[in-house]
């Protein structure tokens, strides 16, 4: 998994397999931010990046979390998404 840092910039340059990585990762980092803080504070990250904020300083504010605690807690989330039974995991869908 690319370093949530890294994802900031442009995806232009990137490969076909590194955009599709950096693409599903940094969806994986918003679905994530949505269940720890849910829509409230997704909306309050994107407030203080519209504030020009640096990200490095919008996520404290925004999430309470700094960027090595949101790149640890996602990475935790999908190895132990992944470490489940897939029926485990369809079963668990709405």
């Amino acid at each position: 998994m690319p370093s949530l840092l890294t994802l900031e910039g442009p995806f232009r340059g990137l490969s076909e397999a590194q955009a599709t990585n950096a693409y599903a990762t940094s969806l994986a980092a918003v679905a994530h931010i949505l269940r720890l803080r849910g829509e409230a504070g997704l909306l309050r990250l994107l407030a203080a990046l519209s504030d020009r904020l640096p990200s490095d300083d919008a996520l404290p504010v925004a999430l309470g979390l700094s960027y090595s605690e949101l790149q640890k807690g996602l990475a935790d989330h999908l190895r132990t998404a992944d470490a489940k039974p897939a029926t485990a995991r369809v079963s668990a869908a709405p």
